[in-house]
């Protein structure tokens, strides 16, 4: 007749931080936040969302900067572009 394997259990479990989600979480939450513009420009020009708002006016303002910049002024206009008629094909407003 045949012994059972023995099963050894580990006397310390290693438990490691997750380095890889502290870096990739914030990074994926800037994205989405930056993606979020083009549906908020075409609800603006919709009338689902005032020009005026003020609570929108505050969050977003960080990314007229964006807009601004010289490096990423070109990419970000043209994907605003999809979402709405205020931006022409090269990303600059009309």
């Amino acid at each position: 007749m045949e012994k059972p394997a023995e099963t050894t259990t580990p006397t310390e479990a290693k438990h490691s931080f997750n380095w890889g989600g502290l870096i990739l979480w914030p990074f994926l939450i800037l994205v989405l936040y930056l993606l979020s513009t083009g549906p908020l420009v075409m609800m603006m020009d919709n009338g689902s969302i005032s020009q005026n708002n003020e609570f929108v006016g505050k969050i977003y303002a960080p990314l007229d900067w964006v807009y601004e910049n010289k490096l990423l002024h070109k990419p970000f206009g043209m994907y605003l572009h999809l979402w709405s008629k205020r931006y022409d094909k090269k990303g600059d407003q009309q």
